[in-house]
């Protein structure tokens, strides 16, 4: 009896943390989102993140989970990956990442290389974020030092996050950076 109760209130406690997480509702499924102003000058920005339903080898070989964000601030708009591994050095030009959404084609898209991560800017973002917005699965490839992993994300609540992100709302037109 003791046990039941136990396990009871661990579920209690775990089910609680989870409809209490910051920025996650049922809508918007994994994503976490968060909207903060600037104490400076009241900016605000938005942030919205997801990790990736697998995991893939970081620089170590340990394995982990990438994450997807979407950014949108006064320098614009932004789709960012994190990517355990190596990617390359900021200054190549572009890095292709192939991605297709559900079981559509596959996409070879020029995303700009960070030590560890891969970013889309401005136009770019906005039409990548347009493709995506009524999609339920994203599988991604990243040409990373183990020679491109693959990682999937569940996008369940992207309509519900995709449109708090365009460049009208994210600091001013297609030319933001």
């Amino acid at each position: 009896m003791a046990l039941a109760i136990a396990l009871s209130a661990v579920t209690s406690i775990a089910h609680a943390q989870t409809a209490t997480t910051p920025g996650v509702t049922p809508e918007t499924g994994k994503w976490r989102y968060t909207e903060t102003a600037s104490a400076l000058d009241g900016a605000k920005s938005r942030i919205a993140t997801l990790t990736a339903e697998t995991q893939v080898a970081n620089i170590l070989g340990r394995m982990e989970a990438p994450t997807l964000g979407l950014t949108c601030d006064k320098n614009g708009l932004g789709v960012v990956m994190s990517w355990p591994d190596f990617v390359g050095e900021a200054g190549f030009l572009t890095l292709p990442v192939k991605w297709k959404i559900d079981d559509g084609k596959v996409y070879k898209t020029g995303w700009f290389p960070g030590t560890t991560s891969v970013t889309l800017m401005g136009p770019g973002a906005q039409g990548w974020i347009r493709q995506v917005k009524d999609a339920k699965t994203l599988v991604v490839a990243v040409p990373d030092r183990h020679g491109g992993q693959e990682a999937t994300f569940d996008l369940t609540g992207i309509e519900a996050i995709g449109p708090r992100f365009s460049e009208v709302s994210c600091g001013g037109g297609a030319g933001a950076r």
